[in-house]
């Protein structure tokens, strides 16, 4: 079965700051994913990452098949 969302080695730094690093999963369709962890650990930099509000450092995020900068 295809992968809806796929994040293969996903990084994210501000600076010399690294809020995400190496982050990698696929979520298949009817898949639950809950998202947790203490205040200031990059959930909302995550999200916001995976809506395409902003950019990753490194990695690549997969949307049904195709880059999601597509």
């Amino acid at each position: 079965m295809d992968s809806i969302l796929e994040v293969k080695h996903l990084s994210f730094s501000v600076g010399e700051k690294e809020i995400l690093k190496d982050i990698s999963f696929k979520i298949q369709k009817g898949d639950f994913l809950t998202i947790k962890g203490p205040s200031g650990s990059g959930k909302s930099t995550l999200l916001k990452l995976l809506a395409a509000i902003m950019n990753p450092s490194a990695g690549e995020i997969i949307y049904k098949g195709k880059p999601l900068s597509e």
